[in-house]
């Protein structure tokens, strides 16, 4: 069992929610294997996306996390 396969197990079993702002900062950074998730998986990083859109958080970051949300809006992988 992996790092990553423990902290999923970890968040399950504790009631944690999937994602903080926080790691999905860091997943749509590219960094997802830091904060335990799987960097190649596809749907983490969309709901990763969503999230930061959904808090607001993309707003608030660096430019580029506006632009690259309003992107996946615009291209219908997440909702606004």
């Amino acid at each position: 069992m992996d790092t990553i396969e423990i902290a999923r197990i970890e968040r399950a079993v504790t009631g944690l929610p999937k994602m903080t702002t926080f790691e999905a900062t860091m997943i749509a950074e590219g960094m997802a294997e830091t904060v335990g998730y799987d960097p190649d998986d596809v749907e983490l990083r969309r709901d990763a996306w969503q999230l930061l859109i959904d808090t607001g958080t993309c707003w608030q970051l660096q430019g580029w996390f506006g632009r690259t949300a309003m992107a996946l809006i615009e291209a219908g992988e997440c909702a606004r």
